[in-house]
Formats: structure tokens, sequence, C-alpha cells
């Protein structure tokens, strides 16, 4: 493969994900500051949109849930099922394992769309916050129009367990739709 169009790709995924975050460094910083904690690093740099208004709405409508956001944490009834079966959920060790799982269902050249989608972690508290007794998320590839993106629905089902050693935070699932389908499906 030519070198500079890797070089290129390299360099233009290190700046996504650069302004990826300073993004969310943002959003936590203006969490702590509604709970009263401080955060001690500046990433304001010159050319980075400020995003430290406490007024956004996504802010504002943290602070109105019940104890800032304790709702989507709260796993009270999220894990009663009666026969908790394996979500096939599995973990992945290491970052090449995961680009080659990735290339290998894109493969061609140039830039592959609709590869993947970024879900905040604010965009989850307020899934799981609305739904108490969801224990997973189900992902849908669709169409917005005529551009792909991807639809995540909290839900409730019985496939609950996960197999982990419990030092990763990368995954896949072998639980696929159809079968295993949430509302957005039927």
């Amino acid at each position: 493969m030519n070198s500079n169009l890797m070089k290129f790709a390299f360099v233009y995924l290190a700046g996504i994900g650069t302004y990826a975050l300073v993004q969310n460094y943002n959003i936590i910083k203006k969490l702590n500051l509604m709970s009263g904690t401080e955060v001690h690093a500046d990433v304001d740099e010159p050319g980075v949109p400020d995003t430290d208004s406490s007024d956004s709405p996504e802010i504002k409508a943290l602070a109105a849930m019940p104890s800032a956001g304790s709702c989507a944490c709260d796993d009270s009834h999220r894990y009663d099922v009666t026969t908790a079966r394996p979500s096939d959920n599995i973990f992945i060790r290491d970052i090449p394992t995961c680009e080659t799982m990735v290339h290998g269902a894109n493969p061609g050249a140039g830039t592959p769309e609709g590869v993947g989608a970024w879900f905040s972690k604010l965009t989850l508290d307020f899934m799981f916050c609305n739904k108490p007794d969801a224990n997973g998320i189900f992902v849908y590839k669709a169409l917005n129009g005529k551009d792909v993106t991807y639809i995540i629905e909290a839900a409730r089902t019985e496939f609950i367990t996960s197999s982990t050693d419990g030092s990763s935070y990368i995954y896949y699932s072998r639980a696929m739709c159809p079968t295993l389908c949430g509302e957005c499906m039927w």
C-alpha cells in the first residue's frame, strides 16, 4: 500500500481522535463542575470550539435527572431476569485484533462509509434513565435519508452475562439481529 496514503490516513485519524478527546474532556469538565469537583488540566486551544457553556441542552437535561444521572447506574431492576443467558458479548484483548475484524468486514479501496458510529456516555445515560429496566442495547445499521447511520436502542433481554476477563473496553457480539432484535426491528 502507498506509504503516503498510510501516513495521511494516520494523521487524519489522529486528528479525529484528538478532537473527540477534547470534546469528551470538555463534557467531563462540565459534569465535574456540576458535581462540585474541579478539573485541573486546561485543554482550551486555539481553533478548538469552546464547549464550556453550562447552558448546553445536554447538561441541562442531565442536571434535571434524579441525582444528576445516577438513574443510569441504578441496576436494581436490570438483572432480575428469570433465566440469565450468555449475551455472546466477547471481549477483544488488543487493538490489532479489533482492527483486523473491522477491516475484514469492510474490504476495498478508499475510505469505507458506515464502518461504525460514536455514541457518548451521556447519550447512554439518557437512554438507561428513560428505560430503567434496560440491561443492554441493540445496534442497528440504518439509513437517514441517503446517509448510512447507526441506531442504538436501550432494551431488556435475558441475554445479560458477558464473556470477559475484566480488563477490556472493546467487545464484539455474536447475539445478532435477526433473530435477537428490539423494538426498532419489528
